[in-house]
């Protein structure tokens, strides 16, 4: 009964090009292909971390990423901001 009310144009093949407004991936990083890109990197010695994923990702002498606020002075509205090493 209500197959006679359906149109016809959702019966149609689906559209050869998808509606997005983003790119797709071009390329992905593979285990195998990182090993090329980084044959001359040495090994780090004491491995990947194990609860804090921040250390693994490159950032030299210690430093890392600190978070916290901005406070104004007046209305002591706080503002989330980030301080990245030199």
């Amino acid at each position: 009964m209500f197959a006679a009310l359906r149109p016809q144009c959702l019966n149609a093949a689906p559209a050869a090009r998808t509606f997005t407004t983003s790119a797709s991936l071009a390329w992905k990083s593979h285990k195998n292909a990182l090993a090329e890109v980084h044959a001359n990197v040495p090994p780090y010695p004491y491995g990947p971390a194990r609860w804090f994923k921040q250390s693994d990702k490159g950032l030299y002498g210690g430093q890392r990423i600190q978070f916290g606020n901005n406070v104004s002075r007046k209305t002591e509205i706080k503002t989330r901001r980030s301080w990245y090493p030199n």
